[in-house]
């Protein structure tokens, strides 16, 4: 998964992600939206303490990805695209 700009993928949760939100809040000084989607927890943290301040002073969207966050339908309908695509490109993975 390669993210679009402006955007970060977190696989952990936990300090790591508390050190990197606060430091995107106060190195964002343009008001760009960055969008930080967590996917996972692989840190096996279940929660955070955040400052308020980090969102206040910057454009930071939190949002999380997993099986919940798309309609099953839409899912579904995305991996068959995936699939149809690939079939078409004649994609080949060397297993």
């Amino acid at each position: 998964m390669r993210p679009i700009r402006g955007e970060g993928y977190e696989y952990l949760w936990g300090e790591s992600t508390k050190t990197v939100i606060v430091t995107i809040s106060k190195s964002a000084e343009d008001a760009k939206p960055v969008r930080f989607v967590h996917v996972g927890g692989a840190s096996r943290e279940d929660e955070i303490s955040l400052p308020g301040a980090a969102f206040r002073s910057s454009a930071i969207q939190l949002i999380g990805s997993g099986v919940k966050s798309v309609p099953f339908p839409k899912l579904l309908g995305a991996i068959e695209s995936v699939f149809k695509a690939a079939g078409l490109a004649r994609l080949r993975i060397v297993t």
